[in-house]
């Protein structure tokens, strides 16, 4: 078997292989011998082997095609090692002759040769991940809230944001009814209310009692039914008919219980420790980002040409079955900028020898499965029969890779860049 590699314009490769007749007769006789001792035919008992002349006859087709794509996969594979390519996209035939010798030609991109800049070069924002103890007790305060219980407002309470109301009433157009509202729940300030923004229902409500009428103007929302109304200007009256209120459970030994945990001193210690990992992930995130932009915007190289153009292609295809009206300079943009970000990312994890393991596989699985409330056993199957699993692998392979690199970058400042915290001004 013989390869041969020539240019096809800009890092794209051409390789041809070929091989000659004696190779393919004996790779071919190899797979006669085995279906031979394998394949069961009418009037031969178990362990008898069917003529040759039989086997060519029933399978001589089938064997001639398997024996074409084994060879040619190896020669893809040999041609691509021997020749150290870095193929990335797809791989496409360009050439086939299989009478007499296989002569086979494959097209495919290959990757740039990248050049990344020493860590130490590389600006980051090295900031100390720290916890106040105003932001302890904002979580702990949010903590009780949550844990709280409801309880109905009184007749002299007013109304606040995150209460509970309910109400009815009408909504009216130009002096006609339009709709008839009966018990509706909404929960003040966390969302729109038929136009109205939380903000303007905050500051609508926080003069009002239980059984006093909200009024107001809107423009009715999208979404509003009947929908020959939505976008209207309409006019809103609704009577609070009940409003309830979370309490906030209090903060002591019986609190801290609720979570496994004896003391509340404890149940500090342990909501710090897991803000300031947050803290850590939300500034190693930023940090991952900073690096891959500098590189980005600093890494000169050429992008392969044909899975570039194969990519914006794509994209724009996909946006104009949303709109009609397609920003083609700004898919291109990202594409490129996105496939940068990718070619960048396989660099370092080349140059850093980064590599998924079977335990950073099963790791990321059993996460998953947590998320979702599934068993990673069924998460693991379904990747494995959609085909998946390499994909998950490679994500897993780039994010160990580019979180490598960050912390070189992040020690070659010392680790601790001026002490900087979270809070201090820039």
């Amino acid at each position: 078997m013989q390869t041969t590699v020539s240019d096809a314009g800009q890092l794209r490769k051409k390789l041809t292989i070929s091989i000659p007749q004696s190779e393919i007769a004996e790779r071919r006789n190899k797979l006669l011998e085995r279906y031979a001792s394998q394949v069961q035919m009418k009037g031969f008992r178990p362990g008898k082997k069917p003529p040759r002349s039989l086997i060519e006859k029933r399978l001589g087709s089938s064997i001639d095609d398997e024996v074409f794509q084994i060879l040619v996969e190896e020669g893809v594979s040999q041609g691509i090692k021997d020749n150290a390519l870095k193929p990335i996209g797809q791989i496409s035939t360009e050439e086939s002759q299989r009478e007499g010798d296989i002569t086979h030609t494959v097209a495919f991109d290959v990757q740039p040769e990248i050049v990344l800049p020493e860590p130490a070069s590389i600006p980051v924002a090295v900031v100390k991940a720290e916890v106040s103890d105003a932001d302890l007790d904002e979580e702990l305060a949010s903590m009780a809230k949550r844990m709280g219980e409801f309880s109905d407002l009184g007749g002299d309470d007013t109304i606040a944001k995150d209460d509970i109301v309910t109400l009815s009433g009408s909504v009216t157009h130009a002096g006609e009814k339009i709709r008839d509202l009966q018990d509706l729940q909404h929960m003040v300030g966390a969302y729109p209310l038929l136009g109205l923004e939380p903000d303007e229902i905050v500051a609508k409500v926080s003069t009002l009692k239980v059984g006093e009428v909200l009024s107001f103007s809107s423009t009715l929302p999208d979404s509003f039914t009947p929908e020959e109304h939505a976008g209207k200007a309409a006019e809103v009256s609704l009577t609070i008919q009940s409003a309830r209120r979370q309490v906030p459970a209090a903060i002591d030994e019986a609190f801290a219980k609720r979570f496994g945990i004896d003391n509340v001193e404890t149940l500090k210690d342990r909501i710090k420790s897991s803000m300031t990992s947050r803290k850590e992930e939300e500034i190693h995130n930023q940090q991952s980002e900073e690096v891959m932009n500098y590189l980005i915007a600093h890494c000169q190289f050429e992008l392969p040409e044909k899975l570039r153009q194969d990519i914006v292609d794509q994209q724009i295809a996909q946006e104009k079955e949303k709109s009609e009206n397609v920003d083609e300079a700004k898919v291109i943009g990202d594409v490129e900028k996105d496939l940068r970000r990718h070619l960048i990312t396989e660099a370092i994890a080349e140059q850093l020898k980064v590599s998924a393991s079977q335990q950073d596989l099963n790791q990321q699985i059993t996460m998953a499965a947590y998320q979702s409330g599934r068993k990673p056993e069924e998460i693991a199957k379904q990747l494995q029969e959609s085909g998946r699993i390499q994909q998950v692998a490679m994500e897993i392979r780039s994010a160990k890779a580019v979180g490598m690199f960050v912390e070189q970058v992040v020690a070659a400042k010392g680790g601790k860049q001026e002490e900087t915290s979270e809070d201090s001004p820039a």
